[in-house]
């Protein structure tokens, strides 16, 4: 996926989501410092062609930008899924309009053990970020590739595992189908004729 389609797609979503844009809007979106989210920060170029100014904060870590989101400083962030999820079930009104990629955690080895799967993970030592989905998850690499596309069974099943695994600790782990609206996505691809 092109990075322009995306940032395109992402930009018309934010405008349907915030109503129609008046003149030099401002967005105040919540970005993380990760190198795969650089596509998000070239929505700056793009929105200016909608009438929209976009003000772009980083942060470390997802749950970071769930709290500027419930604290009113942001309008709109990127973040992994669990975080969206782990913020809905403490009572954050977010909704999740898009997706980045279909996955998107994964492991990374130092060069010369030769790890190849799972399986070659036996016996090594293996950090991870306390409390987050990777904790739990064989198919990350399967589930990397870029996409925008989300559903809410895809969230549904990050809930349900989260909630099985303890990751996030849920009191009251939330209905994906009441929170994720791909209607504002499927509007924002209809108008770029993308598939």
């Amino acid at each position: 996926m092109k990075a322009i389609t995306f940032c395109k797609l992402i930009t018309i979503a934010t405008v349907m989501m915030s109503g129609a844009a008046q003149a030099q809007e401002t967005i105040r979106l919540g970005n993380l410092k990760f190198a795969h989210y650089g596509a998000v920060s070239y929505i700056k170029e793009i929105a200016p062609k909608c009438g929209i100014r976009v003000e772009e904060r980083l942060f470390a870590k997802g749950l970071d930008v769930m709290q500027a989101i419930i604290a009113g400083e942001l309008d709109i962030g990127t973040t992994a899924s669990e975080a969206a999820i782990a913020g809905r079930a403490g009572g954050a009104p977010v909704i999740v309009v898009a997706g980045f990629a279909r996955g998107g955690a994964r492991l990374v080895a130092r060069p010369g053990l030769n790890i190849k799967g799972v399986k070659d993970l036996k016996g090594k030592k293996v950090g991870v970020t306390r409390g987050a989905i990777q904790e739990v998850f064989e198919d990350a690499i399967s589930n990397s590739p870029y996409s925008y596309d989300i559903t809410p069974e895809h969230i549904q099943i990050t809930t349900d595992t989260m909630a099985r695994t303890g990751v996030g600790r849920m009191a009251k782990p939330p209905v994906a189908k009441d929170w994720v609206r791909t209607d504002l996505l499927d509007a924002a691809k209809k108008s770029l004729n993308v598939l």
